[in-house]
C-alpha cells in the first residue's frame, strides 16, 4: 500500500498546478496607499509582522506605530520585553515624571527622549498584564532606596502619565484584580486628575475581582464605578465577574455596579456572574432591565432566580445571542410559580452549561428557556441533554444549523434521531460523565446508523469523545458528506494515528479545508508529533488549536466585538 507521504506529495503534484493556474487567472487590482491603513488592521495581533513592516518606510512607520502601541499589554509577556515596555513609557516622561522617580530611588540609566509619543497611542489597558510588566521592569532597576513604594510610585508616574497626560482615551479597560496586593493603592485611579477625558470614550469594561472583605480596594473601586457612570456613558460591553469568600458584598458597592449598568445610552452586550445576595437581587435586575432593549448579548448565571431573569428575557427584543452559566436544577412542582410566556426569545444562539449531570430535575431548567426560544434559533450548546431535551429540540428548535450537545452513552440513540431530523451545518458531540468508564459503545450496527443519520447538509464535524481508531477510520471512509472542517475536542484523540486517519480522508475527499484541535494541558500527555503537522499542513490548509469544549464563548465574544 502506498505509504501516506508518498500520497501527501502526489496529491501536492497534482494539486499545486491547478492552484497555481487559478492564481493567474485571478483578475489583479491596484491598492492605493489609503488601502493599506485597513490592511495593516488586520495585523494588529501579529506583532512580529508590525515589526517587519516598521522597516519599510516612513509613511509604513507611521502606520504601525500606533497598532503597536494601542494594547501593549494585551497578554503576558516576556520579561526582557515587558522590561522594555515600562521603559519606553518612562523614556516619555517630562523631566518633572523623573525627578519624582529619582527622589523614590529609582533610576533608568540611557534613556534619551523618543521622537515618537508612544502613551498617546494607548487604546486598550490590561491591568493584570501592566502589573506583570511593572514587577518585571521593578527586578531590572538599580533602586537607592528599597524601602519606598516602588511600585506604587511607578504605576503612578506611568500610567498616570500615559493615561491622563497623553492618551487619547481609553476604548477598553480590563481589570483582573484576583491578586492585587502592593497594587491596591494604585486603583485609586479615580482620583487622578483628567481621568475623566480618559473614561469618556470607553467601549469596553471587564473586572474581574476577589472580595475576601470590606476594604479600601473595594471602597477604591466603589469610586472609580460612581465616576465611570457619570463619565462613560458609551460602554457597550460591560462584564463583571466578582468572586466573594463566604461573605457579602457592601451593598453601596453593589448599588455602584448596578449604576453603571443603568447609566449605559446603549449597552449591547453584558456578562455578570452571581455575586450579589437576595437583598441586593433587585437592585441588579433593575439595571438590567433598564438595558433589556438595546441588549444584543447576555451571559447570567441564573442560580435560583429564573423568575427574575424570564422578567428581562421578556423585554430583550433584540437578544441574539443568550448564555447562560451554572444552571441549577428546576423540579415539576417549581414551575407553577413561573409566568413562562411561549415563543418570546428571537435569539439565534443559546448556550446552556451545568454541572449537574445527568440530573433528571434539571430537564426543567432547559425546558424553561427552550420553550420560550422561537424557530429563529440557529446555534445549540446543551450540556448533558437526555431524551426529553433532545425531544424539546426537535419540536421547538427545528432549524438549527449548529448544534454541540454532550450526552451520556445511553442516550447516542435519541441523539442519532434528533440530529436525523435538523438541517445540521455544524454538528459537535460529546460525552458527558463524571464516570471514565463510561464509553460510546461503537458497534458495527450503531456506527452505520450514525453513517445514516448525517444531514446531507453537514460540512463540520466535531468530536468531543473517545472513539477506537478503527471505527473513526470506518466512520470517515464511508461518511456520506464532504466535510471541510474536523474538530478534536478530546484530547486523547490528537496523537498521530488518529491525524494519519484524518489525513488519508483529506486526501480522499479533497473537500476538507481545516482541522482544530485541542491542546494537550499536561507536559506528560502527548499530541501531535511536529513531523505528522508538517506533514500535514502540505494538504490542509488550516490547523489551529481550539478552547475546550465547554468553555464559555464570552472572551471570544468580547474580544470581537468592539473598535478601537
Amino acid at each position: 500500500m502506498e505509504s501516506l507521504r508518498c500520497q501527501i506529495e502526489r496529491f501536492a503534484l497534482v494539486c499545486n498546478p491547478h492552484y497555481i493556474h487559478e492564481q493567474k487567472q485571478a483578475t489583479s487590482q491596484k491598492l492605493t496607499f489609503d488601502n493599506f491603513t485597513d490592511i495593516l488592521e488586520y495585523l494588529k495581533d501579529d506583532r512580529s509582522s508590525l515589526h517587519s513592516c516598521l522597516l519599510v518606510s516612513r509613511d509604513w512607520f507611521k502606520m504601525v506605530v500606533p497598532l503597536l502601541w494601542y494594547r501593549p499589554f494585551a497578554h503576558k509577556l516576556e520579561k526582557e520585553k515587558a522590561a522594555l515596555i515600562i521603559r519606553t513609557y518612562v523614556s516619555c516622561l517630562e523631566e518633572q515624571g523623573r525627578l519624582r522617580l529619582m527622589a523614590d530611588g529609582i533610576k533608568f540609566h540611557d534613556l534619551p527622549k523618543p521622537f515618537i509619543d508612544y502613551p498617546r497611542y494607548l487604546r486598550a489597558f490590561d491591568f493584570e498584564h501592566f502589573c506583570q510588566a511593572i514587577d518585571d521592569s521593578v527586578s531590572t532597576l538599580e533602586i537607592s532606596n528599597p524601602a519606598c513604594g516602588i511600585i506604587t510610585t511607578l504605576c503612578r508616574e506611568v500610567l498616570g502619565y500615559s493615561l491622563c497626560n497623553r492618551s487619547y482615551g481609553l476604548r477598553i479597560l480590563k481589570m483582573d484584580l484576583l491578586n492585587v496586593e502592593l497594587y491596591g493603592p494604585f486603583l485609586d485611579i479615580a482620583t487622578i486628575p483628567g481621568i475623566e477625558n480618559v473614561l469618556s470614550n470607553l467601549q469596553r469594561f471587564e473586572i474581574l475581582y476577589l472580595f475576601e472583605t470590606e476594604d479600601e480596594t473595594s471602597k477604591r473601586l466603589t469610586k472609580l464605578f460612581t465616576l465611570m457612570s457619570s463619565c462613560s456613558r458609551n460602554i457597550n460591553s460591560i462584564s463583571i465577574i466578582i468572586h466573594r469568600m463566604r461573605t457579602h458584598l457592601p451593598t453601596y458597592f453593589i448599588e455602584s455596579l448596578a449604576q453603571l449598568i443603568q447609566s449605559q445610552n446603549k449597552l449591547s452586550a453584558l456578562s455578570l456572574n452571581q455575586f450579589w445576595d437576595a437583598s441586593s437581587s433587585a437592585i441588579i435586575f433593575s439595571a438590567m432591565l433598564k438595558q433589556a432593549e438595546t441588549l444584543i448579548y447576555l451571559r447570567f448565571t441564573p442560580k435560583n432566580e429564573y423568575n427574575e431573569l424570564i422578567k428581562v428575557l421578556k423585554s430583550c427584543t433584540n437578544l441574539e445571542t443568550l448564555e447562560l452559566l451554572d444552571l441549577s436544577p428546576t423540579k415539576d412542582n417549581d414551575m407553577r410559580y413561573f409566568n413562562v410566556p411561549r415563543n418570546i426569545l428571537n435569539i439565534k444562539k443559546l448556550y446552556c452549561y451545568d454541572d449537574w449531570v445527568n440530573s433528571e430535575d434539571i430537564v426543567m431548567t432547559k425546558a424553561l428557556i427552550l420553550n420560550m426560544c422561537t424557530e429563529n434559533l440557529r446555534v445549540l450548546t446543551l450540556e448533558s441533554a437526555i431524551p426529553a431535551i433532545m425531544e424539546l429540540i426537535g419540536e421547538y428548535c427545528s432549524r438549527i444549523t449548529t448544534l454541540s450537545i454532550s450526552i451520556s452513552s445511553n442516550y447516542l440513540q435519541n441523539l442519532l434521531e434528533l440530529i436525523s431530523q435538523l438541517p445540521l451545518i455544524h454538528l459537535t458531540i460529546g460525552k458527558t460523565s463524571r464516570n471514565n468508564t463510561d464509553k460510546f459503545n461503537f458497534t458495527s450496527e450503531i456506527l452505520q446508523r450514525f453513517i445514516n443519520s448525517i444531514p446531507s447538509t453537514l460540512i463540520s464535524f466535531g468530536i468531543n469523545f473517545i472513539i477506537e481508531t478503527e471505527n473513526l477510520a470506518y466512520l470517515l471512509r464511508e461518511f456520506p458528506v464532504q466535510l471541510k472542517v474536523i474538530s478534536l475536542y478530546e484530547t486523547k484523540m490528537s496523537c498521530d494515528e488518529v491525524l494519519y486517519i484524518i489525513l488519508e480522508y483529506a486526501i480522499a475527499r479533497r473537500s476538507l479545508k481545516e482541522l482544530r484541535y485541542e491542546m494537550r494541558k499536561s507536559r506528560y500527555m502527548t499530541s501531535f508529533s511536529e513531523n505528522m503537522l508538517s506533514l500535514a499542513r502540505r494538504i490542509i490548509p488550516i490547523i489551529k488549536q481550539v478552547k475546550h469544549f465547554g468553555d464559555p464563548i464570552y472572551e471570544d465574544y468580547f474580544e470581537t466585538h468592539y473598535d478601537y
